[in-house]
């Protein structure tokens, strides 16, 4: 298992503690299968970056399109390890929660976000349109 894998089945374990002192027992089975699903949907979806054996910059554009960026401070808008347009930089850390009722409600659709050169920029184009 990978580590970042391992941490994700711990923090997994984790929420469902409080099961275990209201009585349900060993959680980790529970937990392991919430993991295994979680990870599953998320393969189905962006595919297994780690088995692609991507380049490391095919890599962090497929992560691009599949995820949004934020930045928390002004400092930390520009700690991209790769060269990016205006439109890619990291967005603020205040429009995460429009941008996922926006995901959730189904305005960011999977064509879009391929037409797009990052998730960010479709982002800002829906921003600029009004629609988010």
């Amino acid at each position: 298992m990978l580590s970042k894998d391992k941490w994700c089945l711990e923090q997994t374990e984790l929420m469902l503690a409080p099961l275990a002192l209201l009585g349900q027992g060993d959680v980790k089975p529970l937990a392991r299968k919430i993991f295994d699903e979680m990870k599953a949907e998320a393969v189905k979806i962006y595919g297994d970056i780690e088995t692609e054996r991507l380049p490391e910059a095919s890599a962090a554009k497929k992560v691009r399109l599949s995820f949004p960026a934020f930045y928390w401070r002004l400092e930390h808008r520009a700690d991209d390890k790769f060269q990016l347009g205006a439109d890619d930089a990291k967005l603020p850390y205040v429009l995460k929660d429009r941008i996922n009722r926006a995901v959730m409600g189904r305005v960011v659709d999977k064509q879009a976000v391929e037409r797009a050169s990052s998730f960010n920029a479709l982002v800002r184009q829906l921003i600029r349109s009004g629609r988010i």
